[in-house]
């Protein structure tokens, strides 16, 4: 709906994920917007008010959404909201005029939504997965310096012909 008219030019909601239809506290993000008003930003104004609305009164631990083969604008309007590309399923989603399309689905935890909201806020958090091997070694050592107050270094017994990485990661 148009805030200055009240004209109403699309629609979006969450509903069931049929993909993930036994995953507690899952659901799918769907929006329509009249071609007409493409490309003024409409639908990722909507879409991250659905995102705030699914992670923040729903509270739900994933979300998903996708778009048709070819539908470029929406696939950027996603992406811009921070969901992740999951893939494709072939011949995946039927349109309102039953012509069947390719699926292309991405999803969003909680855990990728908060991280997402505290760097808009100007924090720098890391998801695990978007950390090196040697960033998590480096904070590790870090942590653990902390911890007992001294830097923690294996002797040759320890190592056993082993990396010092290997060494670490099994403590």
């Amino acid at each position: 709906v148009l805030k200055d008219t009240g004209e109403v030019i699309g629609q979006i909601g969450i509903c069931a994920d049929d993909l993930r239809h036994r995953v507690p506290q899952c659901k799918k993000a769907n929006y329509l917007l009249a071609e007409e008003h493409c490309g003024m930003g409409y639908a990722t104004e909507a879409l991250t008010e659905i995102v705030r609305y699914a992670f923040e009164e729903v509270k739900l631990n994933i979300l998903t959404v996708a778009h048709l083969t070819g539908n470029i604008a929406s696939k950027h309007v996603i992406e811009k909201c921070g969901f992740r590309y999951d893939g494709v399923i072939r011949q995946g989603m039927r349109r309102f005029d039953g012509k069947i399309f390719d699926s292309y689905e991405y999803s969003m935890t909680r855990c990728e939504y908060l991280a997402q909201k505290a760097k808009r806020r100007g924090l720098s958090l890391k998801l695990a997965e978007e950390l090196t091997e040697e960033a998590f070694m480096d904070y590790y050592q870090e942590t653990k310096a902390a911890e007992t107050g001294a830097v923690i270094t294996p002797s040759a017994a320890d190592l056993k012909g082993d990396s010092y990485e290997n060494w670490l990661r099994e403590r």
